[in-house]
């Protein structure tokens, strides 16, 4: 089996390209490599890049190295915005009389609510979502009376 380092070769440019402040040197050097080992790659005297470096390129360039590497993100994964929301919905639901049980109950349906309506967005935006938070491989598991 080959891999398409061509395609590989296309994302990266394409990303430096589309991101101010960055060059292929830049980039090079910011992954901890020599200042043309990454030219060298785009301009195909080379095909070894370690995968380690690739990673670092991929955060360099802000993305994941799924991403990076097979051109689109295997999963989908939660911003930090979305994470924020997920947690103040579930906080919203608490009330001062609930004991740790009634809370935990309140908050496990909140975010599975609120979870769902992100899964949602994310799959009409074309991202794929890991089945077992979708529900599809089975329902998720409720929290253990130790999980306080």
């Amino acid at each position: 089996m080959s891999y398409d380092y061509d395609a590989l070769r296309e994302r990266i440019k394409a990303r430096i390209e589309s991101t101010d402040g960055l060059s292929v040197r830049s980039v090079s050097l910011s992954a901890g490599a020599s200042d043309s080992l990454l030219n060298k790659f785009l301009t195909k005297q080379t095909n070894s890049l370690k995968l380690s470096f690739l990673g670092r390129v991929a955060d360099i360039l802000e993305i994941t190295l799924e991403e990076l590497v097979a051109g689109k993100p295997l999963t989908s994964r939660l911003t930090c915005e979305e994470i924020d929301a997920l947690a103040a919905s579930a906080a919203d639901e608490i009330q001062p009389s609930m004991s740790i049980a009634e809370i935990r109950s309140t908050v496990t349906a909140a975010l599975r609510d609120r979870l769902e309506l992100v899964l949602v967005d994310r799959e009409e935006a074309g991202h794929e979502v890991p089945e077992k938070l979708t529900g599809k491989a089975g329902q998720p598991k409720p929290p253990t009376s130790a999980a306080v």
